[in-house]
């Protein structure tokens, strides 16, 4: 895919995407991340863990050094649960995913990576200040231990308050 080259060098990178490139995108940042990291965490708050499983097991991408946190499941579960590659965490708890991201990046030797898939779509179930609150303190915790990260957006998705504030946090924002 045309600029995912430039995610090489940058450590915190805000990639917006057009509605018709989402999959694409998904497949191809997180191949491109997993060839440059040694294991990465991937927060989904689009599609069930197992809906991307399956993507990336078609798209011949070994996800056996992905960690998931599952910000969709939990609604249909009820609570938060554990999987042996997975963890469920309600999209509302700010907090529940910063600690399950925190610990599932501990969990990793080596370089590391957490790729956001959608940050914007927690807007759902939380308030912008809240969101930009919790994207500065990620981004920091990130910076601060040397963790490679994209956040994903959808372009015609995106609440102008929480993208600003993701641009201003980030090394690069790119447009596919």
């Amino acid at each position: 895919m045309k600029n995912a080259s430039l995610l090489v060098s940058d450590k915190i990178v805000l990639v917006l995407v057009p509605r018709s490139k989402y999959l694409e995108a998904n497949v191809d940042l997180v191949k491109q991340l997993l060839s440059k990291n040694d294991a990465g965490v991937f927060v989904t708050t689009n599609k069930p863990f197992s809906y991307f499983e399956e993507l990336f097991s078609s798209k011949k991408i070994n996800s056996e050094n992905l960690f998931f946190i599952d910000c969709v499941s939990s609604l249909v579960k009820g609570s938060s649960t554990r999987d042996e590659n997975a963890l469920f965490v309600s999209p509302k708890n700010l907090t529940g995913i910063s600690i399950a991201i925190n610990e599932a990046i501990n969990g990793i030797t080596g370089s590391k990576f957490v790729f956001f898939d959608s940050v914007t779509t927690l807007l759902i179930y939380n308030n912008s200040s809240s969101m930009e609150k919790f994207v500065h303190f990620l981004i920091n915790r990130f910076r601060i231990n040397g963790v490679t990260s994209i956040f994903l957006s959808l372009e015609d998705d995106s609440n102008p308050s929480l993208i600003s504030a993701i641009s201003r946090f980030s090394d690069k924002v790119i447009t596919l």
